[in-house]
């Protein structure tokens, strides 16, 4: 048999290095003209094809293959069925019926009958999908279509939509790309519909023209409310950085704004973030020790709906009425550590923010801990420059430094270890600027050097600790136990003040004491680091891990007790536990306790469970905090804050999930979600109910303060594996 397949090996040359092989039980040639059965296999043109008989014309270069027809071309396969032509002279094939499949992500197309020439093909009569083609979950049927196969995009003309057998949706025109990679087109749209807001829709727009950045464009639409515009600019300027660019805006209607009496009735900004790691090197060749970086996080907007209006799904709103930008610069060494940062403040309930104190820059040197002595002495050093800038009113340059040397002594054969540490700290403070917006309820002195009534100041004090602690660990079969003491006395040592310090000394304790906060005036300046009290403290430690290397137990108890004048003798107890029942449930507990007022000053409770079918979360956070008023009455600000959440992931298709965020002490509920996730190979489906609150800004006579709406809203999401999905909401929203 082998040396009867050798003989019946037919190989025929076409042109260039192109050519035929047939391989078969029976081959004959007559007239030019080779006829083959029996167990036919064709290789032309790295495509293997296999039929039941075939026929190849060496004049005109038509190859043709009959019954059961299958090929397989690298990654692809084809399933003809009857009939396949192959032109070899001028690459066109044409076949009767047409099956294709991309094995890649199971995408398939059937036809009755299809012609292709190169990578293009004509397709008639057929149906696409990714789902199983003996019982497709959905199908796109269509009268006509056109597949690029090198830019692998498919166009269908009158295609339908099939859920089944059941027709949802038709198209007149329906386009689309089978490559999964990254590159140019539409994104997920979102359609919404609400009762204040009208019709909504939302096309993202994606722009992908290097592989070093990309562009997503997204228009939107609300009937009832308005048009708006967000643009994104994502890029890697280098191998070790990356960043984003936001620029966007919506303009609101004119009923809209006065429905809901919003602030302002267009709302715009931009949003910066980047990182880039060894900026030194990549921007200007220096290749110092150690790790340089830039890290920005950069906001700008006129109020918090520009936010709020670019996110699709309500539990992602930003309720923050403070919006903070941060910039940092920094040099990180083996020694030393250079750093400069900025932070720029955004008040939303301000009609301008001219006034909002911003540090701009900041700039710190840290000498990290070094040892003398046969490391028995220890030192470090620290700077910090501060640069208090705003448009109107003061601004100030404050300059500090610590420096902080230990002696470390073990006692008992180490069983003990006495520290010994004295702190120096300095600062210095001067103010330029003007203040024709405020007036100082302080009375201000009359020298020159003063400069819009605070004169430059300097503040120096240095305090001692005396540490006493002892750290023990024991292994036993299954697990280890450690276990710390630690007994401290902090002295506060001597300060000197001039200047600003010593003028505004009495008034910056009583705050302290009182427990105020600073609304303006000199205290915007109090920016020592705390005040060192004399006190002494207590504390106590424990670890307990597996022999595996995880944690079982943590817990931690602290007592400080106070002895200047003034104060609580007995300061807040603390007592933080976090305890793992077994690898997947645990509980977390950190608690405050006043002895003054007899109550818990803070309380936090936290229970998980995670085993990858089960997840929950419940998570309570209570705090009770007195103040006194300007007028000597003590006030009390409570909060009570409830958090959970649940998702249940019963197999690998379908998923569970809800959560729960309640004030209790406002009785309110913040927020509380409901759904369920469904997913095939081929296709997905999402469905939740959230209620949330969005914040937003008002005016109403002239004063501007913040508001909030309460949206209830259905989702609904829908994706067809590979091409794509949508996003369907309706909201109803009500003035909380």
């Amino acid at each position: 048999m082998f040396r009867l397949l050798l003989l019946l090996l037919l190989t025929l040359s076409l042109y260039a290095d192109k050519k035929v092989e047939v391989f078969a039980a029976n081959v004959t040639t007559r007239n030019g003209i080779m006829q083959a059965d029996g167990d036919v296999v064709v290789l032309f043109d790295g495509m293997y094809v296999s039929a039941e008989s075939a026929s190849f014309n060496r004049e005109t270069g038509i190859l043709e293959l009959y019954g059961s027809v299958n090929a397989l071309q690298g990654a692809e396969y084809y399933a003809m069925g009857d009939y396949l032509m192959v032109n070899t002279k001028e690459n066109i094939r044409q076949f009767r019926p047409f099956f294709f499949q991309e094995h890649s992500d199971e995408f398939w197309i059937s036809a009755q009958s299809a012609k292709s020439k190169a990578q293009d093909y004509e397709i008639h009569t057929g149906i696409v999908s990714s789902c199983n083609p003996q019982d497709p979950d959905w199908t796109i049927r269509f009268s006509s279509g056109y597949y690029d196969k090198q830019d692998q995009w498919m166009q269908l003309y009158n295609a339908r939509l099939y859920a089944g057998e059941l027709p949802v949706f038709y198209f007149p025109y329906f386009a689309y790309s089978t490559d999964t990679t990254r590159r140019t087109g539409l994104l997920r749209p979102t359609f919404g519909l609400s009762n204040d807001e009208g019709f909504m829709y939302l096309q993202p727009i994606y722009i992908a023209q290097s592989p070093y950045w990309d562009l997503e464009i997204s228009p939107q639409v609300r009937t009832s409310r308005g048009e708006g515009l967000y643009t994104t600019l994502r890029f890697a300027d280098s191998k070790k950085s990356k960043g984003a660019l936001t620029i966007g805006g919506f303009k609101e209607k004119a009923s809209y704004q006065e429905e809901f009496q919003l602030k302002n009735n267009q709302h715009y900004g931009f949003e910066f973030d980047y990182e880039h790691r060894g900026f030194l090197d990549t921007w200007f060749g220096w290749k110092p020790s150690g790790e340089s970086g830039i890290f920005a996080d950069i906001t700008y907007l006129n109020d918090i709906e520009y936010m709020n209006l670019q996110q699709t799904d309500s539990l992602d709103y930003t309720a923050d009425s403070q919006v903070t930008s941060k910039i940092n610069v920094f040099l990180n060494q083996k020694e030393n550590y250079f750093g400069m940062y900025g932070k720029y403040f955004i008040d939303l309930n301000k009609n301008s923010n001219s006034d909002t104190q911003q540090y701009l820059p900041i700039i710190q040197y840290h000498s990290y801990l070094d040892t003398f002595f046969d490391d028995h002495l220890m030192y470090s050093f620290d700077y910090r420059g501060t640069n208090f800038y705003r448009e109107t009113r003061k601004n100030a340059v404050q300059n500090e430094i610590e420096i902080p040397i230990s002696l470390q002594f073990p006692l008992l054969d180490e069983y003990l270890t006495l520290t010994l540490s004295e702190n120096i700290y300095g600062s210095h403070i001067a103010f330029y600027g003007s203040d024709n917006n405020y007036t100082d309820p302080i009375k201000l002195p009359s020298d020159p050097q003063y400069a819009n009534g605070y004169s430059p100041g300097y503040y120096a004090q240095d305090f001692q600790t005396a540490e006493l602690n002892t750290n023990l660990i024991k292994a036993f079969d299954t697990f280890s136990h450690s276990i710390a003491f630690t007994l401290g006395y902090i002295h506060p040592g001597n300060d000197k003040r001039s200047g600003f310090y010593e003028e505004n000394a009495e008034a910056f304790n009583d705050i302290t004491l009182k427990n105020q906060t600073c609304v303006a005036g000199p205290c915007e300046y109090d920016t020592l680091a705390a005040s060192v009290l004399e006190q002494s403290y207590v504390e106590f430690t424990q670890f307990v891990f597996l022999a595996n290397g995880k944690e079982k137990l943590y817990h931690r108890l602290r007592q400080p007790f106070i002895y200047d004048s003034g104060y609580e003798k007995y300061g807040d107890l603390e007592n933080e536990l976090r305890y793992s029942f077994s690898g997947d449930f645990s509980y977390y507990n950190n608690t405050f306790y006043n002895y003054q007022h007899n109550t818990l000053s803070k309380l936090q409770n936290t229970i998980s469970y995670n085993d990858r079918t089960y997840l929950f979360n419940i998570s309570h956070l209570y705090t009770d905090k007195f103040t006194e008023d300007p007028l000597g009455g003590e006030n009390r600000e409570k909060s009570s804050y409830l958090t959970t959440s649940f998702r249940y992931n019963h197999s690998e298709r379908w998923q569970y999930y809800a959560g729960y965020a309640y004030d209790i002490e406002l009785r309110e509920t913040k927020n509380r979600h409901l759904g369920f996730a469904f997913a095939k190979r081929c296709w997905s489906l999402e469905l939740r109910y959230v209620e949330n609150i969005r914040p937003t800004l008002t005016t109403i006579n002239g004063v501007t303060e913040s508001s909030s709406i309460k949206d209830k809203v259905l989702y609904l999401t829908l994706n067809l594996r590979p091409l794509g999905g949508m996003e369907l909401d309706y909201k109803k929203s009500e003035t909380n």
